[in-house]
């Protein structure tokens, strides 16, 4: 009889397959029941279960064990990866689009009538609050991938973007709380609109909490493998399952991966070394296919005598004097936090008193599109909140 290896990997897990998590979850799903209904971002790596966890919590018999009564809460899962072209109306629509599903009645018909609209403002999305409040309803956007909402490739995709995290930031804080927000990244938000220059008002990332998904604990790991293998006859020894942990680092795909091969291999037969290298093989094709937290990039060099630059083997072009004065002040302090003023003395050294913020926001911004592999979602050039920027080398 043929068996069917029940380790999931390069997918989500469904909400039935999902383990742990616990602390992350309570913290959730705390703030959604309480009455000022907070926002949360939860960051980490590629594959380490950030859709998995928003699958789970926008499942209605999943939300409702957690105390959130489906005639109340409304939860809509986007993939803001899916939305190609990004545009505020787009978002808009999506949004409605999901609402309408779950809803009957006069809220239905009034968010079809906006959905046939030419156009969907943000003022149209405000009423639709209005109109949740009144019938004692509350909207919770659970948005996977929202990288993908920043664009900062022009000055207009960056004006954009910055309206509309302006508007999110607005509803975030609206009230009444009719309306939360579970936002998905791969890095933490005060890094994701550090290339938008400077803000008015409260920057984006202040109204979150945020919440890193880090690697499985031993006895988050052991309850995959026990629900797993439920059923299968196959079994993995102590030793076995500590050799797993040991190799991936619990990081949750690459834990999925090396227990498929472990899984693979006890079918055919292995033992011993071989079922040691089945794991290990696994555990690099993870690696190399970009699951973990361990870049495989050469990432960035500077030659301090010439003034030339790579970026994981490429010769960076066209930097400017003030460009490359900012580069060799981050690269030769890495890991340092380097101050607002520190900059200044070293980039504009003719001001002796300094300046705004602004100029460096831009400075920033700009030297990020040259050196970076994705501007919106910064590698090496990261932000620290009141404090400067710091060097970091993948």
């Amino acid at each position: 009889m043929k068996v069917n290896n029940p380790f999931v990997y390069h997918v989500p897990v469904g909400p039935a397959d999902f383990v742990g998590r616990e602390r992350v979850l309570s913290l959730i799903f705390s703030q959604l029941r309480s009455p000022s209904r907070g926002n949360i971002s939860v960051y980490g790596p590629l594959g380490v279960g950030k859709t998995s966890l928003l699958n789970y919590i926008s499942d209605p018999e999943i939300a409702a064990r957690w105390g959130l009564d489906p005639a109340t809460f409304i939860l809509c899962k986007i993939d803001c990866q899916s939305l190609g072209d990004f545009t505020p109306d787009h978002f808009w629509r999506r949004l409605l689009r999901c609402m309408s599903r779950m809803l009957d009645g006069d809220l239905q018909d009034a968010v079809s009538r906006l959905i046939s609209q030419d156009r969907v403002g943000f003022e149209d999305v405000q009423d639709v609050l209005d109109e949740l409040d009144w019938s004692d309803r509350v909207l919770v956007a659970l948005l996977d991938e929202f990288e993908c909402v920043v664009r900062t490739e022009t000055e207009v995709a960056e004006q954009t973007t910055r309206h509309f995290l302006g508007m999110l930031s607005s509803l975030g804080r609206r009230t009444p709380r009719v309306f939360s927000m579970i936002i998905a990244t791969e890095r933490p938000l005060t890094t994701l609109d550090d290339s938008l220059g400077g803000w008015r008002g409260s920057p984006f990332p202040t109204i979150f909490i945020s919440q890193e998904l880090s690697a499985f604990t031993a006895s988050e790991a052991n309850e995959l493998f026990d629900r797993a293998l439920a059923g299968t006859e196959v079994t993995f020894s102590d030793g076995e399952r500590r050799f797993i942990l040991e190799q991936t680092g619990g990081h949750p795909a690459l834990l999925q991966a090396a227990a498929a091969a472990l899984f693979d291999a006890k079918l055919r037969g292995m033992a011993g070394p071989e079922l040691q290298a089945a794991v290990q093989r696994a555990v690099a094709e993870g690696w190399a296919n970009g699951s973990g937290t361990v870049s495989t990039v050469r990432g960035v060099e500077l030659d301090d005598a010439t003034g030339i630059v790579w970026v994981n083997g490429r010769q960076v072009e066209n930097l400017s004097n003030k460009e490359l004065r900012l580069l060799e002040l981050l690269y030769n302090n890495p890991g340092r936090v380097c101050q607002k003023e520190e900059i200044w003395q070293a980039v504009w050294p003719e001001y002796e008193e300094g300046m705004e913020d602004y100029p460096i926001q831009k400075l920033v911004s700009r030297l990020r599109q040259k050196i970076e592999p994705n501007p919106s979602r910064p590698r090496y050039i990261l932000t620290v909140w009141g404090r400067g920027y710091k060097f970091v080398q993948s």
